[in-house]
């Protein structure tokens, strides 16, 4: 074999992988997901690739698969967060258990948008991992956008956007529903249709 024909294997074999990779189809997980009672039969830290959602005692066993914290305040309402987020601290049994106790902490950034047709068709449209990268691309592009660890006042209609620092992978979550009694949404637990790329 010549020095050509090898560096044509080597190309070929490198659009592959990349191409491969951009063409996966992504995960779609619908998770129950609670806030942070613990009395909620709906637990409030998610592992998205698994789509696993466990309770706090059971999250701490699972440290470094998970992706998000949720929990709800009566000031920023619906907050979602990364585990390594200083945010936490709001949350008294977060500050005890994750921020204190625990070793491992994911990372990730957090951005969220308003519901509208626009966004509902990109996100209906969303089959591959490429498509999953780069409509995160294109939603976080406009300029003043806040990306954070922690987004708050998140409401049925809007949609999340995640992108992990550990795991390589991206996700989109729509805010199908949440439920709650008036004065104890603490306890309550909100519906997300997830798309799910890095699997």
């Amino acid at each position: 074999m010549n020095l050509s024909s090898i560096m044509l294997l080597i190309a070929m074999t490198l659009w592959n992988g990349v191409y491969g990779q951009q063409s996966q189809k992504v995960t779609e997980k619908r998770l129950s997901i609670g806030m942070q009672s613990q009395r909620s039969p709906y637990g409030s830290f998610v592992d998205l690739q698994a789509g696993m959602v466990y309770n706090l005692k059971d999250a701490g066993n699972h440290q470094q698969d998970i992706d998000l914290v949720f929990g709800y305040s009566k000031v920023s309402a619906m907050n979602i967060m990364a585990p390594s987020s200083k945010s936490l601290k709001s949350f008294k049994l977060y500050r005890e258990n994750v921020l204190s106790e625990w070793q491992y902490k994911n990372r990730g950034v957090l951005v969220v948008l308003k519901g509208g047709e626009k966004n509902r068709e990109i996100f209906e449209g969303i089959k591959t991992d490429g498509e999953l990268r780069d409509a995160f691309e294109e939603w976080t592009k406009p300029s003043g956008r806040k990306s954070s660890d922690r987004i708050e006042d998140v409401s049925v209609g809007d949609y999340i956007l995640f992108r992990s620092n550990q795991k390589e992978m991206y996700a989109v979550g729509y805010i199908a529903d949440f439920q709650a009694k008036e004065g104890a949404e603490y306890q309550g637990h909100v519906l997300i249709d997830f798309k799910i790329s890095g699997r």
